[in-house]
């Protein structure tokens, strides 16, 4: 940190007692990062420090920064995934900015990124279910139906997943993982969903039970576009 006598401390605090009075006619690199600081609501911590003298570390600061433009990045890309409908599923299961499980797990197994692009696919409504069918024009809407079981659904990604009956052999390791595990969690079937699609703030679940769900997806989903 800068001594008391260093002029060159002594013009930023100028500069920014200046700012302070007469922000809006005040030009140059010092003026965009107090703008800045404004727009991510710092600049109070600025003035507060100028008023009291008591100015944080430079690591205090750093992480004070850090953790403010995080949140505000984060609530700018969860609000820009709510614009799309689509993307439903993908804020139920995805709930913060870093690679998805289904990309770590193809990294460490390189071998099953097909399949891991599958989950994807479900998460992000790009696939070749019918739950998409009609979104835009309800005459076609009759066309969801799901059209391997008699149950009279529509063949949305969580009918897909867990209630198709005519996929319930090959649902079998994801039900018996279920039975196996659901006296410990506070997940019932419904959002288990959420789980099996990648959630791991609902229910910590391990690699090697996330290759079960996605060898079991994945050839449900096979099964599935072999009758269409």
């Amino acid at each position: 940190m800068l001594p008391c006598s260093s002029i060159y401390k002594r013009l930023v605090l100028l500069r920014i007692t200046m700012y302070m009075h007469d922000s809006q006619n005040m030009t140059g690199p010092l003026a965009n990062i107090l703008r800045i600081s404004k727009l991510h609501n710092l600049f109070g911590r600025v003035c507060e420090a100028i008023n009291t003298g008591k100015v944080m570390s430079k690591g205090q600061w750093k992480k004070l920064v850090k953790e403010t433009l995080w949140k505000s990045e984060h609530n700018r890309w969860t609000l820009s995934c709510h614009l799309y409908f689509n993307l439903d599923t993908y804020t139920q299961v995805i709930t913060s900015i870093e690679p998805c499980i289904w990309w770590k797990l193809a990294k460490i197994y390189p071998g099953v990124s097909k399949k891991a692009s599958v989950m994807v696919g479900l998460l992000t409504d790009e696939h070749a279910i019918l739950s998409r069918t009609g979104c835009y024009d309800k005459s076609l809407q009759s066309q969801r139906l799901c059209k391997l079981c008699d149950r009279n659904e529509f063949e949305s990604v969580r009918h897909f997943v867990l209630d198709c009956d005519a996929l319930s052999d090959l649902r079998e390791p994801i039900v018996k993982w279920y039975q196996a595990n659901h006296t410990g969690m506070s997940v019932g079937w419904n959002k288990f969903l959420y789980v099996i699609l990648g959630n791991d703030h609902l229910c910590q679940v391990s690699y090697e039970d996330r290759l079960v769900f996605l060898g079991a997806i994945f050839t449900m989903y096979k099964y599935r576009m072999s009758l269409h």
